[in-house]
């Protein structure tokens, strides 16, 4: 049964279509049967099979947190790889230790709910912070803080955890890693507030483009079908043509490769909102993010 919702679910998600879609039904029903495994005493470890739909059905509930449009149930029972030396999860294509980060993302539209006009933090910002002017802009930037140490903590993917892997694999998963990583600064800045230099915002945006384009892709499995969700985030801040370009590049090698209806999505949601930043009177005030705000979709990038 598990197996049935899990391949229904990602069946809605790789669909061509930016309406409504019941993707979200079926990765609730996922998120139910694993409470209830959990609940008997079954263990998805117990199970190998188990534990691969298990994993799968927590990278989608990730990025749907992560990346997904409107409110989702943030609570999820967080599922080990099966070996504790495997600090990127070959299956997701990004570090375990995101995984609370992605989940603090989604929670910032509720520090938004608690918004407080005479918010005074007593600890001061250290750089690149300005300061933390409300409960919205703190969390932010402990989040963000908590990223920047990841990025510095990274290591290349080696050891009998990966022995099994080639070698421009497991360069693949630490190029796509980084991305995924930046892909939370991103997230962070859209739907949070940070008082950083707009450089940093920048860079990160760039380092996305720069690894997915060093990756290599092929119609078969690899790390490169997991490249949308960063490629899209990073699409949304792009509103230089050189950097649009190079998005709609690797958008169609994903199509070529993989085939998914969410990658026809994704372009047409980007590409409308670029029109609308454009024809904006002042397009430096409105933001391709702003303009995503209005965006009647619910396509899941991933």
């Amino acid at each position: 049964m598990l197996a049935t919702t899990i391949i229904l679910c990602m069946t809605e998600i790789t669909l061509p279509n930016d309406g409504k879609a019941s993707w979200r039904t079926h990765l609730q029903g996922a998120s139910a049967l694993i409470e209830r495994m959990h609940q008997h005493g079954n263990h998805p470890s117990n199970s190998a099979t188990v534990l691969l739909l298990a994993r799968k059905y927590q990278a989608l509930k990730v990025i749907a947190l992560a990346c997904g449009k409107t409110p989702l149930d943030r609570s999820f029972l967080t599922v080990g790889t099966g070996d504790e030396q495997a600090k990127i999860d070959d299956l997701a294509g990004y570090s375990r230790d995101l995984l609370p980060i992605f989940q603090g993302i989604s929670a910032l539209d509720k520090t938004l709910d608690t918004y407080d006009p005479h918010f005074v933090c007593e600890e001061a910002p250290g750089s690149p912070h300005f300061d933390y002017s409300s409960p919205l802009e703190h969390e932010s930037h402990l989040l963000f803080d908590r990223v920047r140490r990841l990025l510095v903590k990274r290591a290349p993917p080696s050891g009998f955890s990966y022995s099994n892997l080639a070698k421009c694999i497991r360069d693949d998963l630490f190029l796509l890693d980084e991305a995924y990583h930046h892909m939370a600064i991103l997230q962070i800045y859209r739907q949070g507030s940070l008082s950083v230099p707009y450089g940093i915002i920048e860079g990160s945006k760039q380092r996305i483009l720069a690894c997915l384009s060093s990756m290599t892709y092929c119609a078969s499995l690899c790390p490169g079908v997991a490249a949308l969700p960063p490629l899209f985030v990073a699409g949304c801040l792009c509103s230089d043509v050189v950097d649009r370009e190079e998005v709609r590049r690797l958008l169609k090698v994903l199509w070529i490769n993989f085939g998914m209806g969410n990658v026809i999505a994704s372009k047409e949601i980007l590409e409308r909102a670029w029109k609308r930043q454009d024809a904006a009177s002042n397009a430096t005030v409105l933001r391709v993010s702003e303009a995503l705000q209005d965006e009647y979709f619910d396509v899941l990038p991933y």
